[in-house]
Formats: structure tokens, sequence, C-alpha cells
């Protein structure tokens, strides 16, 4: 819930708008930020680039169930990714179990202490390391110690080698556990060299104890207390924590590192798959793909971002990645960035072609690409076939059609398509390349159902199955597998959970629900459904926006939050998750740096599934803004009084068009009636195909991409609570 300064307290509307809601945000476009992102030009990357590949699958000295799948395929997944972006083999360290990289090396304590050794004894002033963690993470009582590397939670974050083993009484630690100071000390020894650093850790050193929701998803964390740390050793830890003013920041295991950053030390940033309070998952991806494997969650989805975004800054990779976490209907966990240079240039690439293009291979019996579904080339995309990588748009010579796509590699046929006829093998020249013509998105919802549901449940589900004229496109999962969307029954009620979620009896009340009882449930359910639907099926679309070409301007929402109990204003970006609290205010400033107006819709997304209008507000309000104009939107107090959790504030904003009325989205707020429109911009066509409007069964249609050029999004995300 939010009151707004000018018009009052705004009533969310129905339950599940809220799912609406959050399918809005996804729509984070890379070219509409919070603030102007410069590309740091005080440490450019001159030099060679080196990296560092840790991924633990296999724990010889701990129990079965604590064995990982994921990490031995990340370690594939991101050395591909780098081969691709220009790093050098013989520069890549690979210590990982997979034994489909050459040279692979078991990922052992000494082995992951000398890789950064060894990186600290090669690199130069102007060289960049990327390292990446993939494994197992935990805590273990700190050291006494004070003073700026204190621990605030009393708590050494650790990383967990192949050969970790059992507390040990004797080194008062878990023995050969990768410590947070450690990798901080070694870090620095590269810094002090002049190399930037790219480091992640997809692990999570949670020490609170979860279970997972279904058996396609695992933690990356192991409890202190399953490494046999006594919980007298744990107490004494806690009673060593460094007092605080207020409630203690959330630590990072290199806040110490970027503190005392210096202007003679290279370049860092630093991604970290979850806070210290949560567990970061790896479960099989792509969702749905037949041959899809296990990954990390965070891994496979900062390297989806990377192979489909050239020339990001990693500020704009971190709102795409939270971005695209709520595309998999995620509330949890908060993936954190930090660093001294997070608006530098992704592996410090200094200019990449705008276009992204594949080169079209003639094997013996079939035309293939090196790319797939990391890729966004998805089975059934189109694809246009250019004589070469510098041909123009209007050179195109046919098109393909993608008909199997693995995760890095895809075939494809000829086909007839927008006037041009399907091309014959001799016809398709050896240097050919392809570029994405029409993206396939997939409309359908995954919903996984309960193993034995109630006889009133079961005999709707199952019209619901046989019934093709629902207007969805539902694909039906047991408990047990991932999904967009899990129903759980209890009594005689039917709850809809998000796929993280777990259905907690004490908040029965606090949940959305449908009784089996009432007359009407079967449509009731159906309504629901549809509105997850529509929100699941946005938040697809909003990763096939269009990036505006860099200089062309940007649309800019300045959000700036006073907060009721400190008194203190911060600003925040799309890349962080702050915690706001009944009574702080949230003030809007909207500027337009393009060379044209713009056309702007504002929309508060609430926790409990409603989606109210920020801006146009009133009827035919005009929320057009000029070239190079602001204009300060009226803004709105934080009331956790009914709604709390995850909330979040969507832009929308779209090119406007000579001489006609200003286009709103502000339909988007509802569940039923569609409301008197302006301007039908190609993105209004977008958000029908996806459920806001007329029914379609068919996924999307085969709209000229232009569709995806014309219109960006961008995402504020926050937690309200008390």
């Amino acid at each position: 819930m939010f009151s707004n300064s000018k018009y009052g307290k705004c009533k969310l509307g129905n339950q599940w708008s809220l799912l609406l809601c959050s399918i809005s945000l996804m729509f984070l476009s890379l070219s509409v930020s919070a603030k102007n992102l410069e590309k740091n030009t005080d440490k450019k990357i001159t030099g060679n680039r080196y990296a560092l590949l840790v991924s633990v699958s296999k724990y010889p000295n701990l129990k079965k169930h604590m064995q990982l799948v994921g990490p031995e395929h990340d370690a594939e997944l991101v050395h591909a990714s780098l081969i691709e972006n220009g790093f050098s083999q013989n520069n890549i360290t690979v210590l990982a179990d997979a034994d489909d990289i050459e040279g692979a090396i078991t990922p052992t304590l000494s082995a992951i202490t000398g890789g950064f050794d060894q990186l600290a004894d090669k690199v130069s002033t102007g060289d960049f390391v990327y390292i990446h963690f993939a494994g197992h993470g935990s805590q273990q009582p700190a050291k006494s110690n004070a003073g700026l590397d204190a621990e605030a939670d009393g708590m050494d974050e650790i990383f967990l080698p192949a050969d970790i083993e059992n507390w040990s009484y004797e080194i008062g630690a878990v023995k050969n556990a990768l410590v947070d100071d450690v990798v901080g000390e070694k870090i620095a020894a590269i810094r002090d060299k002049g190399a930037f650093v790219w480091i992640v850790f997809d692990s999570c050193h949670s020490g609170t104890m979860t279970r997972a929701i279904n058996i396609e998803e695992k933690d990356r964390r192991i409890s202190p207390m399953d490494l046999g740390i006594p919980v007298s050793e744990i107490d004494k830890a806690e009673k060593q924590v460094v007092k605080t003013r207020g409630a203690p920041k959330s630590e990072l295991p290199l806040d110490n590192v970027i503190a005392n950053d210096g202007d003679k030390r290279g370049g860092l940033v630093a991604f970290y798959a979850a806070q210290t309070t949560e567990t970061t998952p790896e479960m099989r991806l792509p969702r749905g793909h037949i041959d899809r494997q296990t990954h990390g969650l965070f891994t496979y989805i900062l390297m989806s971002v990377i192979a489909q975004n050239q020339g990001i800054t990693y500020r704009q990779a971190s709102q795409e990645i939270l971005n695209r976490y709520s595309a998999f209907n995620r509330n949890s966990p908060t993936p954190l960035f930090e660093g001294s240079d997070l608006d530098a240039v992704v592996f410090g690439s200094e200019s990449v072609s705008e276009v992204k293009q594949w080169r079209l291979k003639k094997e013996s019996k079939k035309l293939t690409l090196t790319a797939g579904t990391l890729h966004n080339v998805n089975e059934n995309s189109i694809l246009a076939v250019y004589p070469g990588p510098t041909s123009k748009d209007e050179e195109v010579l046919g098109y393909v059609n993608v008909n199997k796509s693995g995760v890095l590699k895809s075939s494809v046929v000829a086909i007839e398509h927008n006037g041009k006829k399907a091309l014959s093998r001799k016809d398709i020249p050896a240097g050919a390349y392809l570029r994405m013509a029409v993206p396939a998105i997939s409309m359908k919802l995954t919903v996984a159902l309960p193993d034995e549901p109630g006889k009133a449940l079961k005999t709707v589900l199952d019209e619901f199955k046989n019934d093709k004229n629902t207007g969805l496109q539902l694909n039906w999962v047991t408990e047990k597998e991932d999904a967009d969307l899990r129903i759980y029954q209890y009594r005689d009620r039917v709850f809809m959970l998000l796929p993280s979620a777990l259905f907690d009896k004490s908040h029965v009340l606090d949940t959305p629900s449908i009784s089996i009882e009432d007359k009407d449930f079967k449509s009731q359910l159906l309504v629901n459904l549809s509105r997850v639907a529509r929100v699941t099926n946005l938040m697809r679309l909003s990763t096939q926006l269009g990036k505006v070409k860099q200089g062309a301007g940007q649309v800019e929402l300045r959000v700036t939050v006073s907060h009721r109990k400190s008194d203190e204003t911060e600003i925040f970006d799309s890349s962080t998750m702050p915690t706001l609290r009944t009574g702080d205010k949230v003030a809007l400033e909207i500027t337009n740096t393009f060379k044209v107006p713009v056309d702007v819709t504002l929309l508060f997304v609430s926790s409990d599934y409603g989606i109210e209008t920020v801006y146009p507000y009133e009827a035919n309000e005009i929320n057009r803004i000029e070239a190079g104009k602001a204009l300060v939107v009226p803004g709105f107090s934080i009331d956790a009084s009914s709604s709390r959790g995850l909330e979040r504030l969507i832009m929308i904003a779209v090119q406007a068009e000579p001489s006609s009325p200003s286009s709103d989205f502000t339909f988007l707020t509802q569940s039923a009636l569609e409301r008197t429109r302006g301007t039908v911009s190609p993105l209004h066509g977008l958000f029908e195909q996806a459920g806001f409007g007329k029914n379609n069964t068919r996924g999307i249609s085969r709209d000229p991409a232009d569709n995806l050029q014309r219109g960006t999004m961008t995402v504020y995300s926050w937690v309200t609570a008390h």
C-alpha cells in the first residue's frame, strides 16, 4: 500500500493484481537508468585478460546429501562464455570437477590459494581478472578481532573447497575452509599490481536452515552445524559481535577490501548471489528445455545477461539480473552488487558491435550457429541471413527458423518469410551471418499441482486440462518439479504460491486463497491463473525490449527516499533493494535527455498483488515529456499496515509519435474491462499478446522486431516492513 501525496491514499486492486504488478517490473531496459552511467575512464583495460574459475560439486569428506551437481556445469558454461568474449584459453585457470574442460584441476584449498597467487605474480597495470566461485558456502565463528576487520555478526563467511573437513578444536576453525578475509587479501594483492578484478560468488553463507521446495532445486549452503561446529562456539562468537548503531548492515565478504580502495589500485566489482541471511539455489535450466542441466540460478542468469547484451556496464548488468529473477517469479534470494567501478563496461570492453550476430556454419547435413537459449536463440526464433558481418540491414538474403536449440548451439532451416523465398544451401555464402529477426517467446504458464488434491479440486483441474477454450497455455507438472506457480491445498482452501515460497500455516490469513466450497470456485481459479499468466508473460517480454544506441539519450527516473525515523535522505537505483518503512516518503523526478518527446507511465506494484497508477493519475492527464525537459511527479509515502514485503515502482517510456495524442499504459492496472486509451504504440500489441486484452493461445505473433525497440521499462524494487 502507498499513500499518494497529491491524491490521497490509493487502495490497491484485487488480491491477485499484485502478480500483475511483478510482471511489469520485469520490463527493465538497459537504456533507461536511474542516473547517467558513464564508462570508467580512469582504470582502462589495456592489457591481458585472465580468469580463475572455482567450481566445487564433489565433497569426499561430506555426507551424500551435501553433494552438488550444478557447479561443474557452471564451470563449463562460464568457460564457454569467456572464450566467446575474447579470453585466451591459456589465460583461464579452471579448478573444477568438470570432465569436459581439458586441464581442469580438483578445487582443493591449496589449488585455490595457489591460483590466486599465480594471478598476483603475472598481472600488471591494465590487466583484467575474472574470478568465479560456485559451490557451497557456510559460516564459522570469527577469530577475536576488532577495528575495521571486525565481523559485524561474529561469524566469518567461508567457501568450501573440495577437501573441506569438519570443525577442528586444534585450530579453532573448519579445516581447509577458504575464509572471506583470505579472499580479500588475495584480491588486494592482485589489485595492488594495477589489475581490474571482477569476482562473482554463486554460493551463500547463510546459517539459516531451510528445506528444499522441490526435488529440482537445491541450496548451495551448508549449516555451520553440518560442519561439526559446536553450538557453544557459535554462542561464544555471538557474544563477541561488534556493536553498531541501529540495525547492522548486511555484511559482504569484500566490504573491507572495497572500503580500503585507492587510486593506484586496479578497479573492483563484486557480484553475490545472495545476502548473508539467504540461500541461493541450483536447479535444472533452462526451465522446460528437454536438454536442461543443473546450474546455479545466479550463474545461468548472469551468463545469459552477458550473452544477450553487448557493451553493458556492471550496474546495468546488475539491474537486468534483478529483472530476470522477477521473470522467474522469485522474490528470494536477493543478489547484491558492489564495487568502486560499477559503471565500467563488463570485461573491460572498449567498443563492441551494436548488432548481435552469429556466424552461420554449413555442417555436413545441417546449418548451425554457436548460440542457443543462453543467447535468447530459442526454438521457432526467426533469424535473418546476411552476406557478412558488416552487411547493412537492407542486404538481408533470406531467413532461417531455429528447429533445435541447445544452451550454446542451435540448428536452423531455411524458410520463406517476409517476402523472401527459402534459401537453398548453395545460395548461402560461406561467410554468412545471422541476426535476430523475430524472437520466440513462450507464453506458457507452468503450474505445479499437489500430488494428492482433494476431490473437488481434482475435478476442476481435470476440467481445465481438457478445456481448450480457457484462453491460457497451461503446462501442468507435479509438486516436486520447477514451475512458474505452485497450487497448494490446505483444508477447504486453495493457495497460489510463488516457486520460492513455502506454505506457512501460521500466516494463512495473510496469504490470498480461494474457497473450494465457493460456487464460483472454478471461475475464480481461472481468473487468478489468468492474472498470474499475464504477469509471467510480461516478465518474459521485458527481457526482449530493445536497447537504445549509445549516445541516443535516456529517460532518467530519480527516486529519492526520506526516512521517517532517521530523517536521512537517500537516492537509490534499480540495482539495489532497500528496506522502506511506514512513513518513509518517496519523491520522483523524470528527465528526458532524448532529442525527441517521450510518453511516460509510472506504476506502483504492491506486495499483495495490486497495481496502481502513479503517473498519469487522472483521466486525460498529459504524460508527455518534451526533449530535454524534466518533470517532478507527485510522490507517495509508504504504508506497511496493509501491505508488507516486496514492492516495486515501474516506469514505461515510449517515443512519442509526431502530432499524436500521448500514449499511456494505465490500462495495465485493470483486470477485466479495458479503458479508453490514447495512441496505440507497438508495445500495446505486445502487452495484449501477453494477456492484457484479447485472449491469445498461440504465443506471441510474428510482429516486426520493431515492436521490441519502441519502448523501455525500468524497475525499482524495495521491501516494505513495519
